[in-house]
């Protein structure tokens, strides 16, 4: 931002948000042709999504948690959820693979990307979008690569492992690390 506005360029920043107005809904079809039309286009330059990860969590495997809906060898949704259950996996889905398909059609075309989710536990069961043929296959067509860090590092009450895949050239592989002083 400080260099765009040093450089005399004029930038707007969008945050496409339910929490800021229903039309901002990416699991809608139209919202997303609408962006997507506009990364096409060349409107759009750089893209930060963070999917929801409360169906992806590894608190669902927690006694007294919300029950799993989806597990490392079922990423996209288990057998035998309930209606409530199977909407809010097939919301996420969609939501997340919008958010593939913009960020890859946005570096494609020459503009950047980050997408921001939990980092992989690397073990059955727990699910992981980093475990997923969709993202491996859009990472690799994008040569986009993985930056892991610790949210207590940048302020977040607990170290909450994260991962970004992102389209940036000078993003290190590991970024900020827990520094061992959070009460949790």
């Amino acid at each position: 931002r400080a260099e765009l506005e040093a450089a005399h360029l004029p930038y707007l920043v969008i945050s496409v948000d339910l929490g800021n107005h229903a039309s901002w809904d990416l699991s809608l079809v139209d919202t997303f042709h609408k962006l997507y039309k506009l990364v096409q286009e060349g409107l759009i330059d750089f893209i930060i999504g963070g999917p929801p990860c409360s169906t992806w969590s590894r608190m669902r495997f927690l006694p007294n948690g919300p029950r799993p809906v989806r597990t490392r060898h079922s990423p996209w949704g288990r057998m035998g959820l309930s209606q409530t259950e199977q909407a809010r996996v097939n919301e996420a889905n969609v939501l997340m693979l919008h958010t593939i398909a913009l960020c890859e059609a946005l570096t494609r075309r020459g503009g950047a990307h980050v997408i921001e989710h939990p980092a992989d536990p690397e073990v059955a069961p727990y699910p992981s979008v980093w475990d997923t043929d969709e993202m491996r296959d859009m990472e690799r067509r994008c040569q986009a690569r993985r930056c892991l860090l610790h949210q207590c590092a940048l302020g977040g009450p607990c170290m909450k492992p994260t991962c970004l895949s992102h389209s940036l050239p000078s993003m290190p592989e590991l970024g900020p690390q827990c520094p061992g002083v959070s009460a949790r």
